[in-house]
């Protein structure tokens, strides 16, 4: 397509023709030459037809170009252009700018035109899913200046900015206020920052995990003297607007650093505070110099300072914000991701940026159903398994606290926990509903503690330092473990948090609650105090994963964990409980509590894989495998992930030659006296792997066989016991255990049966 042809092609009577000045890139009037036309209109052209100034723009076009590219983009300017032209013919068409335009049209053909061309756009501009927004602005008797006339229906069609479904609006006089309201803030702005009506009010945040004050947001008023509190939306919407944003935000980093100030001058406890950011600030002006400036004039640690970016600044060159965000992080400062979900492009920009925080707008749990609720399960979820926080901002119910609480959401803001008020009164408030607040030192402590995901299969393996591929595809979140959160206080234990499935456990073995089990834990009369915390020691020196067996009402329980934070007198850990006699059918606990504990000490693991139902049934299991088994999972899932989380990648290939399911039934029989045995170095902590011993043996019944493996320790073994004499063998030098010595000559006679079976076939 040339150029020529890309353009529009005006049908003016020769009177207008003269006159008109077109826009090079589209062919359309210029705004200047269409405001002029449009008088001449008005005064003598069909007077008793009433006529309407129009304005047509895309939303988030910005965003096309920066993914295609300006020429792209010019390209489909043009076609718009067109588009508006066909439905729309003979009628005066200006470009204002960008992909923004009017026209002045005749009110009876106007609905007709819209619907057409919406049609149209639908179909041809499919990239652009938000969609075409229409503003309308109907001449009056009296003639209108043609220019305040499109300035209305430019102020119709941006009232239904990010308004899903919202195709036109028709501009009406309470929007006559609006913008008598926004030209007052622009004209008084700067008064209003010297006579200090821009002021600050701070709604408080809490911890959902310990209901104490964890933070605070800094959100701007303006108390003006003639119209009262001038609210931030249209205040933050104007200067945008007019790219006057700037002053304001930087006004209000100096009005927090400077409550700060004062209030440690006070002795007050202290909580970071939360302060946002514009789009255009990082357009107009160097605000992270701005921002560091204040903070360091006012002896604000920079800690205490959190930079809450909306996502409207990720529409912007990606390098050039994430220039800023580094630097804010280099300098020691938090950057949180304000309105997440508010945009098509949350995923994105959690994969490409690097945030501390992303706040999560209750809006999703308006209607609190079940889609909503598993679509904040999921965003909690998945922002843990990447190393980001979570806030829920409008919180409103108590119901909506306990979901978000359950659900593994740190943090929590709204009006159910206090409303933004001045510095002074949120305190005030807050100490008279009983809140306390979070001390400095316990900060990375919580955030630590919080990471954990309280849905997941993984909560004691899965850790930030160490993911890889493996870690992340392999696990699922089904929320089926039993996990409780758990501190020490001095020498006292507090439990901060259980799941479901843990309360579910903890009822099988008798009537239990947190409180209950606290008691029991702290009593020093009671059996499994000494042992307990002898374990909790023993878990902070190696600030690993450690397990600990105990048997209660005649239950024998497996108990894993992990110190997961220390500081002075107070360690806090995740533990997940298993109550492995709940598994068995039978109910004679007393013989089982007479065997467990022999069990134990033998043996690591004993499970009986099922080959033909793709299934496997827990006998016992002990120390490091208990997590990364899944009941609700096929025993192929098993092995698999215990391949990539135990077997040492040397023996991995060999690993599945052997624990082949498909075969695996057949061979186990076919061996002498149904079993086999082979070795592997299987992964005991987080770096050390030692050899252990795979015995499998066949128990046939009826017209089924299902294999019975024992998985113990192989003793003192060289470091390549394997030769090439076929998958098992053993050097018979390098084992101590006899009965190890003799599974080896047997499986060295078997293998030399073979050879010479194998060269008779030659």
């Amino acid at each position: 397509m040339t150029d020529q042809d890309n353009k529009v092609r005006l049908e003016l009577n020769p009177e207008l023709a003269e006159k008109a000045e077109y826009d090079q890139m589209t062919g359309c009037l210029t705004l200047k030459s269409f405001w002029s036309l449009t008088k001449t209109v008005l005064d003598s052209l069909d007077n008793d037809r009433k006529k309407d100034f129009v304005f047509f723009n895309i939303e988030n076009f910005k965003v096309y170009n920066e993914e295609f590219g300006f020429d792209s983009g010019n390209d489909r300017i043009c076609e718009f252009a067109l588009l508006i032209v066909s439905h729309f013919p003979k009628r005066l068409v200006a470009r204002a700018f960008g992909d923004q335009f009017y026209a002045l049209v005749y009110d009876d053909e106007l609905m007709l035109g819209i619907d057409g061309l919406n049609r149209d756009f639908c179909k041809k501009f499919v990239e652009f899913p938000s969609g075409l927004k229409i503003g309308i602005y109907a001449v009056g008797a009296e003639l209108t200046d043609p220019s305040v006339a499109c300035d209305h229906a430019r102020t119709a069609g941006d009232s239904i900015k990010k308004q899903y479904g919202a195709l036109y609006h028709v501009y009406d006089s309470e929007m006559d206020h609006l913008i008598s309201e926004k030209r007052y803030i622009i004209e008084n702005i700067d008064h209003a920052i010297e006579k200090g009506e821009i002021v600050v009010y701070y709604q408080p945040v809490i911890r959902t995990l310990t209901n104490e004050v964890c933070g605070m947001e800094a959100l701007v008023r303006w108390e003006d003297p003639v119209k009262g509190i001038i609210m931030p939306n249209i205040l933050i919407e104007t200067l945008e607007d007019v790219q006057m944003i700037y002053k304001l935000d930087s006004y209000v980093i100096e009005l927090v650093c400077r409550d700060y100030e004062m209030a440690r001058q006070r002795n007050e406890e202290l909580v970071p505070i939360s302060v946002n950011l514009s789009r255009l600030d990082f357009e107009l002006c160097n605000i992270f110099q701005i921002v560091d400036d204040t903070v360091r004039r006012h002896g604000v640690p920079k800690n205490m300072i959190h930079v809450e970016i909306t996502e409207s600044v990720f529409t912007r060159d990606p390098n050039f914000i994430k220039k800023y965000i580094r630097e804010f992080h280099e300098a020691g400062y938090e950057v949180w991701m304000d309105d997440f979900g508010s945009g098509y492009s949350s995923l994105n920009t959690m994969k490409d940026y690097d945030f501390d925080v992303i706040k999560i707008d209750m809006l999703f749990l308006r209607s609190f159903n079940i889609k909503a609720k598993n679509i904040i399960i999921s965003i909690v979820s998945m922002a843990k398994r990447i190393g980001i926080r979570t806030l829920a901002e409008g919180v409103e119910t108590p119901e909506q606290m306990d979901f978000l609480r359950n659900a593994g959401c740190e943090k929590a803001q709204g009006y159910l926990i206090g409303r933004p008020q001045p510095y002074s009164i949120t305190r005030r408030d807050l100490v008279n509903s009983g809140y306390t607040f979070e001390q400095e030192q316990l900060r990375e402590y919580y955030d630590n503690l919080g990471l954990v995901n309280l849905l997941s299969n993984r909560p004691l393996e899965y850790d930030l330092s160490r993911a890889d591929e493996s870690d992340l595809s392999s696990e699922p979140m089904a929320g089926g473990i039993p996990i409780v959160l758990f501190e020490m206080v001095g020498e006292r234990l507090h439990i901060l948090q259980t799941n479901r499935a843990f309360r579910k456990t903890m009822s099988s073995i008798g009537p239990f609650s947190p409180r209950s089990i606290e008691f029991d834990m702290n009593d020093r009369s009671s059996d499994i105090y000494r042992k307990f915390r002898s374990f909790l020691e023993e878990l902070r020196e190696i600030r690993g994963i450690e397990s600990f067996n105990y048997i209660v009402n005649g239950n024998y329980c497996l108990v894993r964990a992990r110190c997961t934070s220390i500081i002075d007198g107070r360690s806090a850990y995740v533990a997940t409980i298993e109550n492995l006699s709940g598994k068995r059918e039978h109910g004679d606990t007393g013989k089982l509590s007479e065997v467990m504990p022999v069990l134990c000490s033998m043996f690591d693991m004993i499970t009986i894989l099922d080959p033909e139902q793709n299934l496997e049934e827990i006998v016992y299991i002990n120390s490091y495998f208990t997590l990364n088994r899944d009941m609700s999972v096929t025993l192929t899932s098993n092995l698999r992930n215990f391949k990539l989380h135990f077997v040492h990648p040397e023996d991995r290939e060999r690993f599945d030659q052997t624990m082949d399911f498909t075969t695996l039934a057949d061979r186990v029989v076919c061996s002498p006296n149904g079993e086999m045995d082979c070795l592997f170095r299987i992964r005991t902590s987080e770096q050390n792997y030692e050899w252990k011993n795979f015995t499998l043996i066949a128990m046939q019944k009826e017209n089924t066989t299902r294999v019975l493996l024992c998985i113990y320790s192989a003793g003192n073994v060289s470091e390549n016991p394997y030769e090439e004499v076929g998958i098992g063998a053993l050097k018979p030098t390098v084992v101590k255990n006899l009965r190890d010595l003799s599974k080896v000559r047997r499986q060295l006679e078997l293998a030399s049966i073979r050879r010479d079976a194998g060269k008779k076939n030659e």
